[in-house]
């Protein structure tokens, strides 16, 4: 899993030139000098994940069940991370989940706004869980202090 870790990692930096000069092009008042990653590209899976920001890929196979991949760039002091996780032939339940997942962050997402309390957004969220799954499932789900 290092070599696919720095594979990508080189393949990035190869291809950053032209990417960065198009970049550059379309976004004239961004200095790229001031971007680079300040981390390696972490790969995991097999279900032995490690979230921590310094942890480095193992070098095993990849478990045909979960992909995790987690990058940090830093732009003007700045730094910004991205993870994503690949379920690979996902189950029904875990499908379902995933839609339900989705559903929910975009139900949060448009009931933020300025002014108004996370509680009543997460208040928002949790009833239209509740309309589509049983109290038990939101008590397994969602901790009791989730949202204040």
């Amino acid at each position: 899993m290092i070599d696919i870790s720095n594979k990508i990692k080189e393949s990035l930096e190869s291809n950053n030139d032209n990417d960065f000069k198009q970049f550059q092009k379309s976004n004239p008042t961004i200095d790229i000098a001031n971007l680079y990653y300040n981390l390696p590209i972490q790969i995991q899976s097999g279900g032995n994940f490690s979230y921590d920001l310094s942890v480095e890929s193992k070098d095993t196979d990849l478990a045909d069940d979960t992909i995790w991949l987690s990058m940090c760039c830093e732009y003007a002091e700045m730094c910004a991370s991205a993870a994503r996780t690949l379920k690979i032939n996902p189950t029904a339940e875990e499908k379902e989940d995933y839609m339900l997942l989705r559903k929910a962050f975009s139900a949060l997402f448009g009931s933020i706004k300025v002014g108004r309390k996370i509680s009543e957004s997460y208040n928002e969220v949790h009833a239209m869980l509740a309309k589509e799954k049983s109290e038990e499932w939101l008590a397994k789900h969602l901790g009791p202090n989730f949202g204040y």
